[in-house]
């Protein structure tokens, strides 16, 4: 288990004293020389028992902050690696077609078998092996 992780179960633990989470979180908050309004804002979330929100607060602030900026958020599924070419090609063309400025996150999946899955503005761009291989399994059973 992470540092993260369990600073994260200790936050949301029941058990723990809010007083020990506040100070717990207070002395993070100095250790990574956070401003005032977001030490102000975590503890918010603390003492209101929304802690455990933070993960989705912090996703859709970026998405939101994506969304004013022009920005464009591509999730990439890959059965293996890319090197930095490939994904900056992949950026590229998502550029061209999309027409605004694209980040691109990787992920690997083998079970894709070969190709890729592009995921942006909620759609979903499958040129996957696996996928090839279940559209031609479905024409055989139904022709």
């Amino acid at each position: 288990m992470s540092r993260e992780e369990l600073f994260r179960q200790l936050l949301d633990s029941p058990t723990l004293d809010l007083v020990k989470k506040q100070t717990m979180l207070t002395d993070l908050c100095k250790a990574m020389e956070l401003s005032e309004g977001m030490t102000k804002f975590l503890g918010l979330l603390l003492n209101k028992g929304r802690i455990c929100y933070l993960g989705q607060i912090e996703e859709n602030y970026r998405r939101l902050a994506d969304e004013l900026s022009g920005i464009l958020s591509a999730k990439i599924m890959s059965a293996v690696d890319l090197d930095d070419v490939q994904q900056q090609a992949i950026a590229a063309s998502l550029e061209k077609q999309t027409g605004k400025q694209v980040a691109v996150s990787v992920e690997v999946d083998a079970d894709l078998i070969g190709g890729l899955q592009a995921e942006i503005a909620g759609r979903l761009f499958d040129g996957c092996v696996k996928t090839q291989l279940k559209r031609i399994e479905e024409s055989l059973t139904k022709g």
